[in-house]
């Protein structure tokens, strides 16, 4: 029987085909019984091998597996990248290339924890524009006109790595690879303060700097550095897009940052490619889209890891908003299961891509409390929370204090519930999704009651700033 790898990328994609499968079979309430009988062209048995693990996925059965869930090319896709990093497996054994070149149990080019929403962003690449410079080699413009072109980005960083690439040897400066690595870290950093169309130009900028490197003369391990950079680039482009509303181009850069992921056989970066498009679709009223997102993304994600969490995190406060309580039970007890294996690691200063690790709860507890209306347990854990953690001006924390308002709102400490909403909504970096959870505490407010002098300035101050972000992105759609 032919089984699929114990260890390695294609391993590690062949345990997210089975335990995609799982998910989906739980959520519809089958057995394995109840699937086979949806697979007649296969027998029992070669099914349970691929579940069980004795049997690698195979081309037709991903594809039988679409048809029989409803799930678009979500096994296709899984399948593609089982594929691709076994054939990459069987090419370094044959040329003696060590095992571990493709593999990811050492740390993430990035770790880290994300604040959704951010800052409002200047215009996006259209759809033709994007897939014009995607992907290796695919940029129009040459090396060095796009090194040209991000000069005026970071000059000091371009022409150094340029006049190393033009005077070695190689077609990468040397430290190129180390350089690459500290720029994207430092644009991660800059990520929850900076506002995205200050930083948007600039990860652009680098994006399109490393999708032209990838189609000169690279070593195996070089192409798949470059390819995991353009990944985690992509998906960075996909939040900043998502800050500024700007949906559609978040969906197709998270998408790239998806297919990079896979290519290279990076999962955890695959994996964290769904957060923007989970954000996008709750904060737009969205939670069977959001759901799909996380399901994927935690299908996706390698045991143990940061994205494990974070996507049973969502997709427990998805259900949760959805008021499914079976449902979020059992995502709740797998968040928890996953969060309680990683190691303490204090707080996250609002990187994305990190979770922190700072008591016995995982991620949006307190979030999915105010969603299932336990307005008591939803309160404390939200003050606890924010007690916890830094002040820093993120919208990721305007949003817990909006929850905190929501929660004390409810429990009639509407004084409380007002100042927080105001702290805010003084924010340096209101977003979309900071003005979704400011509508509604205000609802929450004028429900308790609209005739209180703290309710009626709060409900003032959300419409006045409403109207200046409605005006500010009608100015960016002009432009």
């Amino acid at each position: 029987m032919d089984a699929p790898p114990n260890s390695g990328p294609a391993a590690e994609t062949a345990r997210a085909f089975r335990h995609a499968i799982e998910q989906d079979c739980a959520a519809r309430g089958w057995d394995y019984k109840q699937l086979i009988d949806r697979l007649p062209k296969y027998g029992a048995d070669h099914i349970l091998a691929i579940i069980e693990g004795r049997q690698r996925p195979t081309r037709k059965v991903a594809a039988a597996l679409d048809v029989a869930f409803g799930t678009d090319e979500r096994y296709y896709r899984l399948w593609e990248a089982f594929d691709h990093a076994r054939r990459a497996r069987a090419e370094r054994e044959q040329n003696a290339q060590p095992d571990r070149l493709f593999s990811d149990d050492r740390p993430s080019t990035i770790v880290a924890a994300s604040d959704p929403g951010r800052q409002e962003a200047s215009q996006v690449p259209t759809r033709r524009q994007m897939f014009g410079y995607l992907g290796a080699g695919a940029l129009a413009a040459g090396v060095d006109h796009v090194s040209a072109q991000l000069g005026r980005v970071a000059p000091g960083l371009v022409d150094a790595l340029d006049v190393s690439r033009h005077a070695g040897a190689s077609s990468l400066a040397p430290g190129t690879l180390d350089q690459l690595r500290q720029a994207i870290d430092g644009f991660t950093t800059l990520f929850p303060t900076t506002p995205a169309d200050l930083l948007r130009d600039e990860v652009l900028g680098m994006r399109r700097w490393v999708g032209s490197l990838m189609d000169r003369k690279l070593t195996l391990n070089e192409h798949r550095e470059l390819i995991v950079a353009a990944g985690w680039l992509s998906v960075l482009l996909g939040l900043l897009c998502f800050d500024g509303g700007e949906h559609p181009a978040a969906r197709v850069w998270c998408d790239d940052g998806r297919e990079r992921g896979l290519e290279a056989g990076h999962l955890e970066l695959a994996a964290w490619s769904r957060e923007p498009l989970v954000l996008a679709a709750f904060y737009a009223g969205q939670p069977a889209e959001a759901v799909a997102a996380a399901r994927e993304g935690l299908a996706l994600a390698p045991r143990g890891s940061g994205a494990e969490v974070k996507m049973a995190a969502h997709e427990m406060r998805v259900l949760a908003d959805l008021g499914d309580r079976h449902g979020f039970t059992q995502a709740r007890r797998r968040a928890e299961t996953s969060y309680l294996k990683l190691p303490p690691t204090g707080h996250v200063p609002g990187k994305p891509w990190a979770v922190s690790v700072r008591g016995d709860l995982p991620p949006l507890m307190g979030a999915s409390m105010v969603l299932l209306a336990d307005w008591a347990t939803a309160e404390r854990l939200k003050r606890q929370e924010l007690a916890s953690g830094p002040d820093h001006d993120a919208p990721g924390r305007s949003i817990g204090y909006l929850d905190h308002g929501i929660a004390l709102a409810h429990i009639g400490r509407l004084d409380e519930a007002t100042a927080v909403g105001v702290r805010a909504l003084t924010s340096r970096r209101v977003v979309g999704s900071v003005l979704v959870q400011a509508g509604r505490l205000d609802r929450a407010l004028v429900e308790a009651d609209a005739e209180v002098a703290e309710v009626r300035a709060f409900h003032e101050h959300y419409l006045e700033t409403l109207r200046t972000h409605q005006q500010k992105a009608r100015a960016i759609t002009a432009n």
